[in-house]
């Protein structure tokens, strides 16, 4: 049977991939930064707090963002309409 054969391909778009990787990058560096001396400091974990709240207001600010940028997302079926979803896009 030809259809138990065929593969299935996961499409990725550059951007959220590029996006969240950026911010993984980021979180990853000050939390090899902060735990260098075995533990972490009220200050430190006030700053990956704060780098999470960036993250946050990215996400909800992501549709302008990518508007400001002209970046559209293939798989929108209406890219003019890149109003705000629970997503972020």
């Amino acid at each position: 049977d030809e259809s138990s054969k065929r593969k299935t391909e996961i499409e990725i778009w550059w951007y959220p991939l590029a996006r969240d990787f950026g911010f993984d990058l980021i979180a990853l560096g000050e939390l090899r930064l902060f735990l260098d001396d075995g533990k972490v400091e009220l200050l430190e974990g006030f700053l990956m707090l704060l780098t999470y709240l960036v993250y946050c207001i990215y996400m909800r600010l992501n549709a302008r963002i990518m508007r400001r940028f002209k970046i559209s997302d293939p798989y929108d079926p209406e890219p003019e309409d890149m109003g705000w979803t629970m997503w972020g896009r």
